[in-house]
């Protein structure tokens, strides 16, 4: 093929890229055997072609996303290998290896971005390894999405942007560690990662987004940094091993079911507006108290407001500790 974009390819079980080709986007459906060959290596396949999946919508969790699956690659002739190593390209474009049978994957300092959905799918892979004094800013949304053979992965502190589904059903991945240019968790970032223990959040971030950490069933703690204002809808609904949170001041808005199938049995709170607010429903801070049985509330922060669920109801009774006024739960 030498044309800047091929249409849905639907017959083809092998595909010759014609050498000098100027195509940089397919459009293929799902094979059960694909072989292609590309008269370039990995680095000038990752840089100049975008793979869709034809009738998947983007959306990777689709059936047809899977198409890579059993595909062979030829680069200069030479059949790619489990373990890719990308040492010149700087950029890996949408959907490059999606569903390849990846074991090892080794970055180079000179990636920049990763593209959206471009390792998505890949079960097998298990290390990721990105040199140091990486020059990465964004992992793109779908990146990395359902890779449940990836345990442990070192983002570098060069990144500014996770993007939405990034990790999304990386079972296997046990913790993680956002670097410190990082603003905003995106969307279903880290979906059902249920083996995800813990999560260390840097202060540069300002928002987490909706479903981030939805049914993340391992996870035990998590510190939400003084600069995070708004926690998004569900954003860790679900995550049934979280017994104790703190909220800072900083927070002025939690979205519907939050906190919702937590087991929140310690609640700090250091916010005047989650103070105002947080109760036992999806409206009032995401059902933030629903199973707790002492809060504790920074004291300076109440002003002349008062929490209805705790205040008005005879379930609490109310003592102080130091600069904190306590409440807690009639048994």
């Amino acid at each position: 093929y030498n044309s800047h974009y091929t249409e849905a390819l639907a017959s083809f079980s092998k595909i010759y890229f014609a050498e000098g080709s100027v195509c940089q986007k397919i459009n293929l459906y799902t094979r059960s055997t694909l072989e292609i060959y590309y008269p370039g290596d990995i680095n000038d396949w990752v840089s100049n072609i975008e793979v869709i999946k034809h009738g998947s919508g983007g959306n990777p969790s689709d059936s047809r996303w899977s198409l890579l699956t059993n595909a062979k690659f030829y680069f200069n002739g030479e059949l790619l290998t489990d373990e890719v190593v990308i040492d010149r390209a700087t950029e890996i474009k949408p959907g490059a290896l999606s569903h390849y049978n990846l074991t090892k994957l080794t970055l180079g300092n000179q990636v920049v971005s990763i593209g959206d959905s471009a390792f998505c799918g890949c079960i097998n892979l298990s290390t990721v390894i990105i040199e140091e004094g990486s020059l990465l800013s964004s992992i793109g949304t779908y990146a990395f999405y359902g890779c449940t053979g990836l345990t442990s992965i070192t983002i570098p502190e060069s990144v500014t942007s996770i993007g939405g589904s990034a990790f999304s059903g990386c079972t296997g991945l046990t913790s993680i560690t956002i670097p410190e240019n990082v603003t905003s968790i995106g969307d279903y970032a880290f979906y059902r990662c249920t083996g995800l223990t813990s999560i260390t959040l840097p202060n540069s971030v300002t928002s987490i987004g909706d479903y981030a950490f939805r049914d993340c069933t391992g996870l035990t703690s998590i510190t939400i940094p003084e600069s995070v204002t708004s926690i998004g809808m569900s954003a860790f609904n679900g995550c049934s091993s979280l017994t104790s949170i703190t909220i800072p001041d900083s927070v002025t808005s939690i979205g519907n079911y939050a906190f919702y199938g937590c087991n929140l049995t310690s609640v700090t709170i250091e916010s005047n507006y989650v103070y105002k607010n947080a109760g036992t429903t999806s409206s009032k801070c995401g059902y933030l108290l629903e199973d707790a049985t002492e809060v504790r509330v920074l004291t300076s922060c109440i002003g002349g407001d008062t929490n209805s669920y705790l205040e008005n109801t005879a379930n609490f009774t109310k003592t102080t500790d130091g600069e904190y006024t306590v409440y807690t739960k009639v048994s």
